[in-house]
């Protein structure tokens, strides 16, 4: 009778069993942690590569207008370096402005495009790089490559 008299009356937790379940929370915690931090880089890298991919669409669309145009001008005229910087200096070329105002909402203001003149097939851009988002992005023949930005 008295062991069940010690058995209802027990109130709260031992020392012990709080101990057991922080154990169990901080080796939770440490084994998550890592794949979370792992997450959030592969996502910023993911949206440096889309930029970069929408900056290439831009610089396409510059091709396509350029070779629309009376006489047509060659492809290799949207190669160069594009800044948000240099499309708002008083000097900026039209393929400047037109570009950052293709892309000014959906990338990086701080990034930074360049066009090679072998990045070229035809009047298809197949290459570009840019930096922006803490990563440089070269993209050749489709494939994308993001490599983080040393601080």
């Amino acid at each position: 009778m008295n062991l069940r008299k010690i058995l209802t009356n027990r109130k709260g937790f031992t020392l012990m069993e709080i101990i057991v379940v922080l154990i169990i929370i901080a080796v939770l915690a440490a084994a998550l942690i890592p794949s979370f931090v792992g997450f959030i880089r592969d996502s910023r890298s993911a949206t440096a590569i889309n930029q970069a991919r929408m900056g290439m669409n831009a610089a396409q669309v510059l091709v396509t207008e350029a070779q629309g145009q009376t006489p047509p001008q060659a492809p290799s005229t949207v190669a160069g370096t594009y800044s948000a910087a240099e499309a708002g200096a008083v000097t900026a070329t039209m393929n400047q402005a037109r570009f950052w105002q293709l892309v000014r909402d959906d990338v990086d203001p701080a990034g930074v495009f360049v066009i090679g003149t072998g990045d070229f097939e035809g009047t298809r851009i197949t290459g570009l790089q840019y930096t922006g988002a803490g990563f440089v992005v070269t993209i050749t023949g489709g494939r994308a490559n993001a490599v983080p930005v040393s601080p």
